[in-house]
């Protein structure tokens, strides 16, 4: 039982919460730097003649699952690992913090007071009336209050309690929904990487030309932002005995047409007259603006936005500072009266410290 509970404890460790942490967004840029989903071919024209980070190569890549990195088993075992530390965490830290600060505490001793982090003491004739004052005052500032004769209980901000609460079962939420749209979710695109051919069919699905990317760059402004993309494109012999590739920049035209050597062969203007290329006629007559589509299906997408609405909620209310406040009226026998107030604070106790001497001025 004893080893069962240290390796509780070390699970819902907060520095054992920052080590997944660091390792997903490691393993995540992982994922970004090296393509996801192609076919095992690619890996190993990609990484066999140069290792990745002179490491891998395509059968190290493929091995170890880095191909698919966000649905490996690896990566939804370190999410599943950090889903139950924020879970133990919140079971064994928050929710008894949440439940004793729903509990009223009720000190009775004016030297139960002076052992809390903020205390103070007013001298007043009527220190009953003094209480009724400061019962009146907190009421008004929005403090619950929990009255008795000679004392009163007060606490304000409990749902700073339940932010902390909320942003664990946010993030829990938002990795059963990641893991869940890894695994069963479904998307049709292709992409064309430097080195590799795609090729383009008609609506019969007969392929009718094959396209080589040579070189893929992007140009940016000086603050980093993608200003320009620029692909060479290269046409594969074996579709055709002299095919040609048409490019244009806008609707409008011209029309550049290209030979499989990249060399340009004319420029038409859409409507206009034929042009003789390579002893074929060619005319445009007209340019049909069209829309590419990614068809993506992803069933978590909703709980990763309910996720983050969740968490982003819990972190707006663990702003929220928690505050508790204890006073007593004492009255001893041929002595002048006394009030004893002291209180609590989770967040901000400066300020807190700072606040009470100004609350007591009021009375």
């Amino acid at each position: 039982m004893k080893a069962l509970l240290r390796l509780v404890g070390w699970i819902s460790d907060l520095r054992v919460a920052i080590m997944l942490l660091l390792v997903i967004a490691v393993t995540s840029g992982v994922g970004t730097a090296i393509p996801q989903r192609e076919p095992a071919d690619l890996y190993h024209r990609l990484y066999d003649p140069q290792p990745w980070l002179g490491l891998l190569n395509g059968d190290g890549v493929l091995a170890l699952q880095l191909d698919h990195v966000y649905s490996s088993g690896w990566f939804l075992g370190l999410l599943a690992w950090l889903a139950l530390a924020l879970l133990l965490c919140s079971s064994r830290r928050h929710w008894p913090a949440l439940q004793a600060a729903l509990r009223w505490i009720d000190y009775s001793t004016p030297r139960q007071l002076s052992k809390l982090s903020v205390a103070e003491t007013l001298s007043t004739n009527t220190p009953k009336a003094s209480l009724d004052q400061l019962a009146g005052l907190l009421q008004r500032q929005g403090w619950q209050i929990q009255r008795h004769d000679d004392r009163l209980a007060a606490r304000k901000g409990l749902l700073g309690r339940v932010g902390p609460l909320l942003v664990h079962a946010g993030m829990v939420v938002l990795m059963l929904g990641a893991a869940w749209g890894a695994l069963g979710g479904q998307r049709a695109e292709q992409y064309l990487a430097p080195g590799r051919s795609l090729e383009l069919m008609d609506s019969r699905g007969s392929s009718q030309l094959t396209l080589a990317l040579d070189h893929f760059s992007i140009q940016r402004d000086p603050a980093g932002r993608p200003e320009q993309f620029t692909s060479q494109l290269r046409i594969l012999e074996g579709d055709g005995s002299e095919p040609v590739l048409l490019s244009l920049g806008s609707e409008q035209g011209p029309v550049e047409i290209y030979g499989a050597d990249g060399i340009s062969l004319a420029r038409l203007a859409p409507g206009g007259a034929a042009v003789e290329v390579k002893g074929l006629p060619i005319r445009v007559e007209s340019v049909l603006p069209a829309s590419g589509i990614l068809l993506k299906r992803d069933p978590g997408v909703p709980l990763v936005y309910a996720g983050f609405a969740i968490a982003l909620a819990g972190g707006g209310l663990s702003l929220l500072a928690t505050r508790q406040l204890w006073a007593i009226a004492e009255q001893p026998a041929g002595q002048a009266g006394q009030l004893h107030v002291a209180g609590l604070c989770n967040r901000n106790l400066t300020g807190f410290a700072a606040e009470l001497p100004q609350m007591l001025a009021q009375l």
